[in-house]
């Protein structure tokens, strides 16, 4: 049993430091979770399957965007890189340069 799964099914209070108030997956599952504290159960596999698969589906989507703004970044300076790298190899540019006649 993973360790996410054994800290769902063990009965916890609100005051409880391992009671996050739904961090990880919104608050969805909000009232489930309460709802078990207040009637001093155990959550079910079930309940616990759907929390985790939403926890998993936002962190899939969370990661989706932390790779694509990463990639986006990096290809944001190539071709920063590259446009500088042409200017200079272009000899009017590079005469302006060192002149002091940028325009």
């Amino acid at each position: 049993m993973c360790w996410q799964r054994r800290l769902m099914i063990f009965p916890v209070t609100i005051t409880s430091p391992r009671w996050t108030g739904g961090a990880g997956c919104g608050r969805r599952f909000d009232r489930t979770i309460k709802k078990a504290i207040a009637e001093g159960r155990r959550l079910t596999v079930k309940e616990v399957d759907a929390i985790l698969d939403a926890h998993k589906s936002k962190a899939l989507a969370y990661r989706g965007k932390v790779i694509a703004k990463n990639e986006t970044f990096q290809a944001l300076e190539a071709g920063r890189y590259e446009a500088v790298r042409q200017a200079l190899e272009n000899p009017d540019v590079a005469k302006g340069c060192a002149d002091g006649n940028i325009t």
